[in-house]
């Protein structure tokens, strides 16, 4: 198996907005990193969804205002995603970072 590793990395720009971290290119086994850089609590949200769309539907939503404590991480892994599926990331505050990384699918 081939490594895919970075997928992509973003810096929140807009706190409780839905961004847009990634399309991925073909289908992948992917983990979503989180990095609180706040010295208070947040909630996140994650989202897959499909190509289409400038924004995620309610039911993409796989992570929903999940707290993570102040200057803390919080990682979601083994997500499966298909070709050209998009990955979405909000939190309640900026000064949060994410990154998904992961392999392709066999």
């Amino acid at each position: 198996m081939s490594v895919l590793g970075k997928i992509a990395s973003a810096d929140i720009a807009a706190a409780d907005t839905a961004q847009l971290l990634a399309q991925v290119d073909g289908d992948a086994i992917v983990n979503i990193l989180c990095c609180n850089r706040n010295s208070a609590d947040i909630t996140i949200r994650m989202a897959i969804g499909p190509s289409t769309g400038s924004s995620p539907a309610a039911a993409d939503w796989i992570e929903y205002d999940v707290l993570v404590a102040a200057n803390q991480p919080m990682e979601r892994t083994g997500l499966a995603v298909s070709k050209n599926e998009k990955l979405w990331v909000q939190a309640s505050s900026l000064n949060v970072s994410f990154r998904a990384h992961g392999v392709p699918a066999t």
